[in-house]
Parts: C-alpha cells; structure tokens; sequence
C-alpha cells in the first residue's frame, strides 16, 4: 500500500473512531492479531477485541472526545502519528503503528496527560529510547 495509504489507514482510527466514537472503525484499520503496547498498560493488548473493550471502558467514561492528528511521518511499513487527545483531561501523544495490506497489525503508544487531575503524570522511563529505535 502506499504511503498516504498507510497514513490514510491510522488516521481513520483517531478522526472516524476515536472523534466519531465508532468502535466499527476498529475492525477496518486493525489486523485480527493486532498487538498494541504502551509504558501505561500493564501488558500488551493482542486482538481486535481487547481494543473494542478498552474503547468501550474509553466511551463509556467521557462525554466527548477531541482528537486531532497532528502530524505523520511514514518510513515504508510504519507510520508514526503525534495526535493530541482532549476530552476530561488533556493529552499528547505518539503512536507508531505498523500497516501491512492495509491493516495496522502492530502500534507502540507513548502519551502524556498535559491538563486535568493527572497532568503530572510523565511517561515511563525508556519510553524516547524506544520512539528513536521504532523505525529500526
């Protein structure tokens, strides 16, 4: 697929899914064996599945959310997208996400809470070495 492709397909999941609040848009823009990880989970989600409960647990706990793709950067398979998150608390964040045959079948999310009750929450320790080492 081509590269706006690839750009094309991680978009629809932050402006179709997460603004429309369309849990729908999860079985089109990920693979079934999706493997997301993140410094704020306790362990990697595999499947669409776990990504529609944690959308559900997402939906069901604000009233509205604001997601803006900031910018994208794509280096053949991966895509890497900063994107700001408002809804109760405000957030910044990057996800680099791997897309083969139009499918993300792998992202990597490092975010932060910039206003709100958790403002002063940081990201993990290590989490910029892995952003520089993603596209390796």
């Amino acid at each position: 697929m081509q590269s706006e492709g690839n750009k094309a397909v991680v978009s629809r999941y932050f402006l179709e899914g997460l603004n429309g609040l369309n849990p729908d848009v999860i079985d089109e823009v990920f693979d079934p064996d999706h493997v997301l990880s993140s410094p704020d989970l306790p362990e990697e989600v595999r499947g669409t599945q776990m990504i529609k409960d944690m959308f559900e647990e997402f939906r069901s706990a604000t009233d509205g959310v604001t997601c803006t793709v900031e910018s994208q950067i794509e280096e053949g398979e991966w895509v890497a997208t900063s994107y700001t998150l408002k809804e109760q608390e405000d957030h910044e964040g990057i996800m680099i996400s791997r897309v083969v045959d139009g499918k993300i079948t792998e992202s990597q999310v490092v975010a932060k809470t910039v206003s709100g009750p958790q403002a002063e929450r940081t990201v993990a320790p290590g989490s910029a070495t892995t952003l520089r080492h993603a596209f390796n």
